[in-house]
């Protein structure tokens, strides 16, 4: 019934009166926000992924080839000329992996540390490709820092020096003032090298798989060499990660006094641009020229300005300690471009495009290695060794361990030498020999452990070439004894905490044992409650597949055997007299063309082929 009120509000059919008289709008809060410009629900970032096409990767591989050809080429017309040498072949060297691209370059750059690899006027040449690559036109990153920072650069940048102080493979380093007043180093990336460095990765890629397909190399021996060139130069694109590496490095480096990274204006950063505080000091490249190449102006300068390089070595060798064993990460791209040593003989760390992470457990085998490679037992490395790499492939673990055993005998005998060469006695040499031995065995590593052997090697790279006498068993002996006053600072604390009562974290993790023991106990009942099993659905999967083409394939053979049989016995009952052999020869032709029984097969064979796939898909019961 529709009811009408009369002005006075009553009902007009008498019917009871409804009041509205409480109908009024009340205040709201004005939006921040227009309704007319209101976002969507939040969304992750679009994914940054680099996926060249394949005719690129063909056009790369051609022009490596080129490349090469011409470096060989001109080497040999050098050596006809009688004009060759090692100084002219190495500036060939750096002027061909330069041509190649952003992946050769890098590969340039690795090389240039391994002078225990290639010869020094080699590294040498090379090292001018850490940070002297021919720039990019200035206008690009203009273009760039604009962007990330989202107004026009005199807004922020009182100053902005158009020429890079730095020029690398993957980006251009420029030094510039904000309107604040600090100096700052801009690091801007190249125009489309994610591409680029695809497109170089997935030929280098191309080249190693065929290598392996052709027999010149072992197969599946290039698997971690890939991955880990690939996820390296991948996470040095990633310039916000970098960020938050240098960021994350800086406030745990506040606990140690030698080390330290600059600081990061994240406002002014992004994915193509990283904005760090300039850090005043000298490359210790630099150091290590003036000390191999015995400069002694050089040489004069650092002296008067306070650079010791005994003093470095060795704080070189604690922050490696240190990083390996405190830290929630580690640098692992420790070439000598990327550290800058300030005059009081402290590290700034530089480029954190490359870093690894250590497990506990592995952090717990560092530890015990260098205690042990302080204490003199070569036997107790080869374990920790072996620890890092578990689990083994079914290989000969004694031969394995004996030869492990004769490259760190060898790396203490050149350390105990006042003549050995510097890369015969530092470990990380002998961590390089022992990553060739787990491929000679086929023993795979994870990549971390690659990049912590790596990593160590480049240390001990830098570290000797800058002091070729250190100890490093006497300085592991130093390094210790202070982490073990450390410890126990840490474990006076907690006692010192716990003399009227257990902590809440106490009986946080007495709450956690209580879950675990609990969960325990159900595990167990669950065991003892559960039925027995066929043995059947026990065995192996692959024995389970080869035990059931044996028997099927055996009723099949007795099957048609069958058919043969009384197709013979058929042909006698009709009056056919045949030799035995050809007899049975025709019934077993027959059986094997006859439509009906070729059908009926075929439907078993898939019957059997869906229980196969039925019994792979299943868990196997432990």
């Amino acid at each position: 019934m529709i009811l009408k009120l009369t002005p006075s509000g009553k009902n007009v059919q008498g019917e009871t009166k409804h009041d509205r008289s409480g109908l009024a709008p009340l205040p709201r809060r004005k939006r921040v926000e227009p309704e007319a410009d209101r976002v969507g629900s939040p969304t992750l970032p679009p994914p940054r992924t680099y996926r060249p096409s394949t005719l690129p990767v063909l056009y790369r591989l051609l022009a490596w080839s080129s490349h090469l050809v011409w470096f060989g080429l001109q080497n040999l017309t050098d050596w006809f000329l009688r004009r060759s040498s090692i100084e002219r072949q190495a500036v060939r060297l750096r002027e061909t992996l330069e041509r190649m691209g952003p992946a050769a370059i890098k590969v340039g750059q690795q090389l240039s540390v391994r002078a225990d690899f290639i010869r020094h006027q080699y590294c040498d040449e090379l090292n001018k490709m850490l940070d002297q690559v021919p720039p990019f036109p200035v206008e690009f990153a203009i273009q760039s820092v604009e962007k990330a920072i989202g107004k026009p650069l005199g807004e922020v940048f009182a100053v902005f020096d158009p020429v890079p102080i730095g020029s690398a493979s993957l980006a251009c380093v420029y030094q510039a003032r904000l309107r604040t007043g600090e100096l700052v180093a801009v690091k801007v990336k190249r125009p489309s090298i994610g591409t680029k460095l695809a497109r170089d990765l997935r030929a280098i890629s191309w080249l190693c798989i065929a290598a392996e397909a052709l027999g010149i190399i072992r197969y599946g021996l290039t698997n971690n060499f890939r991955q880990e060139l690939w996820r390296m130069l991948i996470e040095e694109l990633d310039f916000a990660l970098e960020a938050r590496y240098t960021e994350i490095f800086r406030r745990a480096a506040r606990k140690n006094k030698y080390v330290s990274a600059p600081r990061v204006y994240h406002d002014l950063s992004d994915f193509d641009v990283l904005v760090t505080e300039f850090v005043a000091g000298v490359f210790l490249n630099e150091i290590i020229y003036a000390i191999e190449n015995n400069d002694q102006e050089i040489l004069k300068i650092l002296k008067a300005r306070d650079f010791r390089p005994n003093k470095i070595s060795r704080r070189l060798l604690q922050v490696l300690w240190w990083e390996v064993s405190e830290t929630h990460f580690f640098h692992a791209d420790p070439h000598p471009a990327n550290i800058i040593i300030k005059p009081d003989n402290t590290m700034i760390m530089i480029d954190f495009g490359s870093c690894g992470a250590v497990s506990n457990r592995s952090r717990r085998k560092i530890l015990s290695f260098n205690r042990n490679m302080a204490a003199g037992n070569v036997q107790g490395m080869v374990q920790d060794t072996i620890s890092m790499v578990e689990p083994l492939p079914p290989i000969d673990v004694e031969q394995f361990s004996n030869e492990m055993m004769n490259i760190y005998r060898d790396s203490f005998i050149a350390l105990k030498s006042k003549h050995a060469p510097w890369y015969d006695k530092c470990t990380g040499g002998a961590f390089m020999k022992i990553i060739s031995l787990t491929q000679k065995y086929n023993v795979p590593m994870t990549l971390d452990t690659v990049r912590i052997f790596r990593a160590n090697f480049m240390y001990d790279s830098i570290i000797y070439r800058v002091n070729p006498q250190l100890d490093p068993q006497k300085e592991f002996k130093r390094w210790a004894r202070d982490a073990d006053r450390k410890a126990r600072k840490r474990a006076m604390r907690s006692v010192q905490d716990r003399l009227l009562g257990p902590t809440g974290s106490d009986f946080t993790k007495l709450e956690e044992l209580s879950t675990i023991v609990e969960s325990g106990l159900n595990r167990l009942q669950h065991y003892l409650d559960r039925p027995d099993y066929n043995f059947v659905y026990s065995i192996g999967k692959m024995a389970y597949v080869v035990s059931t083409i044996v028997k099927n394939g055996i009723f099949v053979f007795i099957f048609i055997m069958a058919l043969a049989i009384l197709r013979m016995f058929q042909a006698q009952i009709m009056g056919y007299h045949l030799d035995g052999r050809v007899a049975l020869l025709e019934a077993i032709r027959w059986a094997l063309n006859n439509k009906v029984i070729l059908a009926g097969l075929v439907i078993y064979l898939l019957i059997t082929i869906r229980k196969v796939l039925f019994r792979v898909e299943d868990l196997d019961v432990r």
